[in-house]
């Protein structure tokens, strides 16, 4: 399984260069990240292709974009009203990203602190991406949250706020 093969590799790594635990803890993030793109650049597949990818919750499709649809449901109707051409879709994960499996979401467009009265684009998009989301869930109820989370945070971007504020306010 190339989860566990990961964690030896890291483990090699780690103890190679006699690092103690609080650094190993601290570099883990960085040595995975990279691991995951030396794995994407070299054409191996990401979770999927372990016989036991992990935890992660089976879901369909139907049932994923329900949802979805909750957590925009879940968007107060003062807020959810000022929404303008935007779609929001749900698709299996995210072709372009070397670390698609940590991607759950993406808003594309123009915002709408960027946008002039006279401004004529084409709709945004916020896909939600139900593959990862689901494999990093160990219960429906943590998809559940997940969604809602990311749904909230790709939203916020719509409105023009940033990764860093959204974070600060737990998004």
């Amino acid at each position: 399984c190339a989860r566990a093969n990961e964690a030896a590799e890291l483990d090699r790594i780690l103890s190679e260069h006699h690092l103690d635990e609080a650094a190993a803890s601290a570099w883990q993030p960085i040595a995975l990240e990279v691991a995951g793109v030396a794995r994407s650049f070299l054409g191996v597949e990401g979770p999927s292709a372990c016989e036991h990818a992990g935890p992660g919750v089976e879901l369909t499709r139907a049932r994923f974009e329900e949802l979805v649809v909750e957590a925009l449901d879940s968007i107060p109707a003062d807020l959810a009203s000022h929404m303008q051409n935007v779609a929001v879709v749900v698709e299996d994960r995210c072709l372009d990203a070397p670390n698609a499996w940590h991607v759950f979401g993406l808003y594309v467009g123009t915002p709408l602190t960027k946008r002039t009265r006279r401004w004529r684009g084409s709709p945004d998009k916020i896909a939600i991406y139900q593959e990862p989301i689901c494999w990093h869930a160990d219960t429906e109820d943590k998809v559940v949250a997940k969604v809602r989370q990311v749904v909230i945070h790709e939203v916020g971007h719509h409105f023009g706020i940033g990764d860093d504020r959204l974070h600060q306010l737990g998004w």
